[in-house]
């Protein structure tokens, strides 16, 4: 045996004991975790974000450790993304509390986070009340979960497993344990997600999304998961909360938006034979939005609109005589310029650059325009930047 197969002999020793697992839920997990994109839009709170991506982090990781034999530190990471996302909300409201931990000064243990947030955050403790039973579950798992994490029986050890009168059964036990624990872990990101931002519920309601005239930086709750992994009645019981009723209330008594409308404002999507509908309720358009609209009215065939420094792009129904794969922020940067620029050949198709208010607005469109089109265009332009004195003073719903 030469030193290189000793040496792999010996990694082999050393890792004899992660015994490698798939768990029976693998797939449906995986792919659970991946959809799972909580978001807030809240600008106070938008460093929460940050705690949410790295809860959702932690729980991949964790399913990634499990499998790979690492079972104690699986487990920790399933308690840290909860324990993450307690302190996320305790910091959401408490801005000296966000200043010591940045600071990376004393911070209090977990317990004392959730006591502080039951006496303190109207939300959590409301909705700990509705659904006592989640909240006693997983305590009840995170009890045995801590076993392995402190190591507390044999079957704990890494060695246990290594010995010959191992009881199998007690590795099956532990792989549902952490398979239940897990699937908590997600809910409890769902609903720490609800407590900080009612939004993200009312926007996965169909009968309240349509009365939300806004496309919402905040992420609806993949309510497929409640029902996938936990309960649809538990969803049911935290929609009775007054935290999420007094959001639901608001907006059912505001105007629905009719179809039309709503791709607009949700998908940047116009549909050109419904400018009529679209019209009826252009006073829930923003500028930009109301000069498409108008583009579009008087008959000129734009494929694509981009705002320039936005990154956003709104799509129309006319078909183009060319499909592009992809967008790039940068894919304009060399035609802008101090004036507007018109028809310029690009990808086989044009492109006309306007300047509107501090920005560039880009039509994408097959056929060159007409020096009627250019002028209707550029005097709709002028109307909005005359209405532009300042940042603070122009009136975003300017109707034209």
């Amino acid at each position: 045996m030469n030193a290189e197969e000793f040496e792999k002999m010996l990694l082999e020793q050393d890792h004899q004991l992660l015994k490698k697992v798939v768990l029976p839920e693998h797939e449906s997990l995986l792919q659970a975790i991946r959809a799972l994109f909580p978001e807030t839009g809240i600008m106070q709170n938008l460093f929460c974000n940050g705690f949410m991506m790295e809860s959702v982090e932690l729980i991949k990781h964790a399913l990634f450790l499990y499998e790979d034999g690492y079972f104690d530190c699986a487990f920790y990471s399933l308690r840290q993304s909860v324990e993450l996302m307690n302190s996320m909300l305790l910091l959401s409201d408490d801005e000296d509390q966000l200043k010591k931990w940045s600071a990376k000064a004393r911070f209090p243990m977990d317990k004392t986070v959730k006591d502080s947030l039951a006496r303190n955050n109207a939300a959590y403790s409301e909705i700990r009340a509705k659904i006592p039973e989640f909240f006693t579950n997983y305590d009840e798992l995170l009890r045995s979960a801590n076993k392995y994490i402190h190591k507390q029986g044999f079957d704990t050890f890494y060695v246990y497993y290594g010995w010959v009168w191992t009881n199998k059964d007690v590795e099956k036990e532990r792989t549902a344990l952490f398979v239940k624990l897990m699937k908590y872990a997600i809910g409890m990101v769902l609903i720490m997600d609800i407590a900080l931002d009612p939004l993200a519920l009312a926007l996965s309601d169909p009968e309240v999304d349509s009365h939300i005239p806004f496309d919402a930086m905040t992420e609806p709750i993949p309510v497929h998961m409640f029902q996938e992994f936990l309960s649809i009645e538990l969803l049911n019981k935290i929609k009775e909360t007054e935290h999420y009723q007094a959001v639901r209330r608001y907006f059912l008594s505001q105007e629905e938006l009719n179809e039309a409308t709503y791709r607009v404002r949700r998908f940047q999507y116009f549909d050109v034979s419904l400018l009529d509908d679209i019209e009826k309720q252009s006073k829930f358009l923003d500028v930009y939005e109301v000069l498409m609209l108008r583009i579009l009215q008087a008959g000129i065939h734009a494929y694509f609109f981009y705002i320039f420094h936005c990154f956003i792009r709104y799509l129309t129904s006319y078909a183009s005589t060319k499909q592009l794969t992809g967008y790039s922020s940068n894919q304009f940067d060399k035609y802008i310029s101090e004036k507007d620029t018109l028809n310029i050949p690009w990808n086989g198709m044009f492109i006309s650059i306007f300047c509107v208010l501090d920005d560039h607005f880009v039509i994408q469109h097959n056929n060159e325009l007409n020096d009627v089109e250019i002028t209707m265009v550029s005097s709709l332009i002028s109307k909005i930047n005359k209405h532009y004195q300042s940042l603070e003073d122009f009136p975003t719903n300017t109707r034209i």
